[in-house]
C-alpha cells in the first residue's frame, strides 16, 4: 500500500467517478483506475463497486474509507511539522467555526496568526458542530472553535474550554431605550423584536426574560446574521444576540446593550480536536493564539453589557 493510492482511492470514494477523480488528482483516468487496481490486488479485496451511474464502495471500502483518511491527515500535519522545522513556515491551517465565533475572535486571532505564519495557507469552514465535527474526524479540519455542544463523542473528539459567552439584548445605538438605566419587560414589549431562526439558546433567555408576563413573538425572523445586523442598525428592532456577535458593533458605536435583568447565565466556549491527532506548529502556535486572545477579552465583554 502506497500513500499515492491512497490519495487516489480517497478522490475516486469522494468522486465516485473515475474520470472526475483523475482531474482531481491531475492524472488520466487509465491511470488512477491502474492505481486503484494494484491497490485491491495488494490488499486482496474490492474496494468499489463500479456501475455505470457510480462507482460505490463495497463494505472493505467503507472501512478503508476512515484509516485512509486519517492516514493522509497524519502525513499532512507531518509534511507541515517538517516544513516548519526547516524554517519554511507554510503549512496549512484548516479552522471550522460556529457563527458566533466568525464575527470577532476568527479575524482577530487569524490576523494575528498570518503576521507570524505569513506563508501558511488558511481556510475556514462555517458550520454547526455536527457538521464541523464529520469534517474534522474525516481530517478536512484541524480544529473547531464552536459553543459547547450538548453531545461530544469524547473517543473521538477532545474539547477544551476558552472562554464564555452569554446573551445580551442589543439595538441600535441612538434607539430610543439605548440610554435608560434599567428596562423592563413593559418598554421592551414596546417594540418589535428580531429573531434568528433555530437558535435555541436565544428562545431560552427570552423566555427567562418574560417569566410571568406574556412572551413576545418575534416581527421579523432571519436566517442570516449580517441581514439581522444591518436590520437592527436601520430600525427600532431588538435583538437578543450572543455578546461575542454583538461586540465589534457595539465596540464601533453601531449597536448598545440594554441593562436587562435577569443577566444570562451564558455557556462555554470550547476548542475541540481528534482525540488521536498529533498537532503541527502552526496548529498549536494558533491555538495558544485563540486561548490569549479570548482570556484578555473577557473583562472587555464584562464592561460592554
Amino acid at each position: 500500500m502506497e500513500i499515492r493510492q491512497l490519495r487516489h482511492f480517497l478522490a475516486v470514494a469522494e468522486a465516485r467517478n473515475f474520470r472526475l477523480a483523475a482531474e482531481r488528482v491531475n492524472l488520466s483516468q487509465q491511470a488512477v483506475s491502474k492505481s486503484i487496481l494494484q491497490l485491491e490486488r495488494s490488499l486482496s479485496i474490492s474496494l468499489f463497486e463500479r456501475g455505470r451511474q457510480a462507482v460505490l464502495l463495497t463494505e472493505e471500502g467503507r472501512q478503508l474509507l476512515a484509516y485512509a483518511r486519517d492516514i493522509l491527515a497524519d502525513v499532512r500535519r507531518f509534511d507541515d511539522a517538517l516544513a516548519d522545522t526547516m524554517g519554511r513556515k507554510h503549512g496549512h491551517l484548516r479552522i471550522g467555526a460556529t457563527p458566533n465565533l466568525l464575527s470577532e475572535a476568527i479575524p482577530d486571532t487569524l490576523r494575528i496568526f498570518h503576521e507570524r505564519y505569513p506563508e501558511a495557507r488558511l481556510s475556514v469552514d462555517r458550520g454547526d458542530f455536527p457538521l464541523l465535527r464529520d469534517t474534522m474526524l474525516q481530517g478536512d479540519l484541524d480544529l473547531i472553535l464552536c459553543s459547547s455542544p450538548e453531545q461530544i463523542p469524547r473517543h473521538l473528539v477532545t474539547t477544551s474550554v476558552i472562554a464564555r459567552d452569554r446573551n445580551v439584548v442589543v439595538v441600535r445605538k441612538d434607539h430610543p431605550l439605548a440610554n435608560a438605566a434599567a428596562v423592563s419587560t413593559a418598554m421592551l414589549a414596546g417594540y418589535p423584536m428580531l429573531a434568528i431562526h433555530n437558535y435555541p439558546r436565544g428562545e431560552s433567555y427570552l423566555e427567562r426574560i418574560f417569566a410571568g408576563s406574556p412572551t413576545p413573538r418575534p416581527m421579523l425572523k432571519a436566517a442570516s446574521i449580517d441581514f439581522a445586523m444591518a436590520w437592527l442598525r436601520r430600525s427600532d428592532f431588538w435583538w437578543i444576540a450572543p455578546l461575542r456577535q454583538a461586540r465589534p458593533h457595539v465596540r464601533d458605536g453601531l449597536l448598545a446593550v440594554l441593562p436587562v435583568e435577569p443577566e444570562d447565565a451564558g455557556w462555554e466556549l470550547v476548542m475541540a480536536t481528534r482525540r488521536h491527532a498529533r498537532p503541527t506548529p502552526v496548529v498549536t502556535a494558533y491555538c495558544d493564539i485563540v486561548k490569549a486572545y479570548l482570556g484578555a477579552h473577557e473583562d472587555d465583554n464584562q464592561k460592554l453589557s
